[in-house]
């Protein structure tokens, strides 16, 4: 995908920096004990990661969107580049395919009727993209940019030219790791699910959390709750966002990652922080209905008649 704009605008809305996988995904109608069997009642292969279900999502909504990362030139590889070109993902500079590389694999379980799923996963055998492999210049032609915590380094560096020339950073960090910190303090909307942000935090719930990590971040602070919405902590006082209300909920698995693709693309397109909250949220509901992270995405019209009808879909 190339993206064509006119001169002097940024070519892409978002460009996203992260993990990128592929995913084999089941649906049971209850998740089995050790030394139990259970029958699948659906099977599918599709691609997943944090910032790739991310980056799909923004081209899935119509957004102009490219992708910084790594992959194998294994069969997990060609099959999770094959799946960026599907969802309109521009993977011509950014994805670097690392010859005799192990791409990261997972396996994923969704109990029916609840969404809930059990994952296992094979890390890459690739290791994270350095500052020096940024291409500064394409990385910043953008009117957003989207990171999650698999290459802290890169994206500190990239969090900083941002900042020097005012392009919003969203951040997608969901686990400790060695710099996360520094990263966290260096993007103007960190998000953090609820119990990462009380287990990093030492607080007993997510209003405690926000008051402890605020103080150590410059950026809007966004803790996702769930099927409780997702609340956001800035110096005017605290925002919550419920979630939306599905029918049928298939699998929950990539929600999150859904809701921060399109909380980035709605900073991108230059909403505030209440609609672009809303937005991610009727976003990540409609990616449930679906199983993987990949085959819910919704279109733009989609999550548009959501949010003026607030029908249940």
């Amino acid at each position: 995908m190339v993206c064509e704009v006119s001169s002097g605008s940024p070519r892409y809305d978002v460009v996203c920096l992260g993990s990128c996988c592929w995913d084999v995904l089941g649906v049971c109608e209850e998740y089995p004990q050790l030394d139990e069997k259970r029958p699948l009642e659906e099977l599918s292969e599709q691609g997943g990661g944090q910032g790739a279900t991310a980056a799909a999502a923004i081209g899935r909504l119509g957004g102009r969107i490219a992708f910084i990362g790594r992959v194998g030139d294994d069969t997990y590889g060609r099959n999770i580049v094959r799946a960026f070109r599907e969802a309109g993902v521009d993977t011509s500079w950014g994805l670097e395919v690392v010859e005799g590389g192990r791409s990261q694999f997972a396996f994923c379980v969704a109990e029916k009727g609840t969404g809930r799923r059990a994952i296992f996963w094979q890390p890459p055998g690739l290791g994270p993209l350095s500052p020096a492999d940024l291409d500064r210049d394409r990385a910043l032609d953008a009117r957003a940019v989207l990171v999650d915590g698999h290459h802290v380094e890169a994206g500190i560096r990239l969090a900083g030219w941002c900042e020097e020339k005012g392009i919003p950073v969203v951040a997608d960090l969901e686990r400790p790791r060695e710099g996360l910190d520094r990263l966290f303090e260096a993007v103007s909307f960190p998000i953090l699910p609820e119990d990462f942000a009380l287990s990093w935090s030492g607080a007993q719930d997510a209003d405690e959390a926000a008051r402890v990590l605020s103080l150590r971040t410059r950026g809007t602070l966004i803790i996702t709750l769930g099927t409780r919405g997702s609340v956001a902590y800035t110096p005017a006082g605290r925002h919550h966002q419920p979630a939306f209300e599905m029918e049928r909920v298939v699998d929950t698995t990539g929600a999150g990652d859904v809701y921060h693709g399109a909380f980035a693309y709605a900073v991108a397109r230059g909403e505030d922080l209440p609609a672009a909250m809303r937005f991610a949220s009727a976003a990540a509901a409609l990616s449930c209905r679906a199983l993987g992270g990949r085959a819910g995405l919704p279109t733009l019209e989609e999550v548009e008649h959501l949010l003026h009808r607030g029908e249940k879909l």
